[in-house]
């Protein structure tokens, strides 16, 4: 399984949205997590939204607010993920939008979105998390790039200053594949340093 996430960024660029869109066919099961995107409704929206333009492209979805039947609750500084429920939901469709909304006692808190797909990744088969720069368009994902160490990034951090905030997100999701739209399915050449 797939794990995808969109950062604040990559939710407020449109050809971005468009492409991952048009390009998620035939990607198998597979959850995308979206950050917060200012409040609370506004990141409902966006999951929606999400979910509305992938039904527009016959896309099979199911989109999930975090504290939506406590998928996502935060215990003790510790994230918490309903498991069996998105596996049983994963069971009708090819894809979860979810964004990192959860609870905390009865209370909607915004979560970490590090801290909840680290915990995705523990307690889901994720073979692969994806991110996506902040410039699609960057020669930084003219092919995908798999990052399985720090020594992975840092000859790019001089090289691509400008996507700084995600090499930083990367370094903290080791491993990952930093990736365009267009060249995130295995079809296509993944650059190993």
């Amino acid at each position: 399984m797939k794990l995808f996430f969109l950062s604040a960024d990559n939710l407020r660029n449109g050809p971005l949205i468009k492409d991952l869109v048009y390009n998620y066919k035939k990607l198998g099961k597979s959850i995308i997590l979206h950050d917060h995107f200012g409040s609370v409704a506004d990141t409902r929206f966006v999951t929606k939204r999400i979910s509305a333009l992938m039904s527009e492209e016959m896309i099979v979805n199911n989109a999930f607010s975090g504290d939506q039947r406590s998928i996502l609750s935060l215990v003790d500084g510790h994230v918490l993920v309903r498991v069996e429920f998105l596996k049983e939901a994963l069971h009708n469709v090819d894809l979860i939008i979810l964004n990192p909304l959860g609870l905390q006692g009865d209370t909607i808190t915004q979560l970490d979105p590090a801290q909840v797909l680290a915990q995705l990744r523990r307690d889901l088969d994720i073979t692969d998390i994806y991110i996506f720069p902040k410039n699609v368009r960057s020669p930084l994902v003219a092919q995908r790039r798999y990052f399985a160490t720090t020594q992975d990034i840092a000859p790019l951090r001089d090289a691509y200053e400008e996507e700084s905030t995600v090499l930083d997100f990367a370094e903290k999701m080791l491993p990952v594949v930093l990736a365009a739209p267009g060249n995130f399915k295995p079809s296509g050449h993944l650059v190993v340093p």
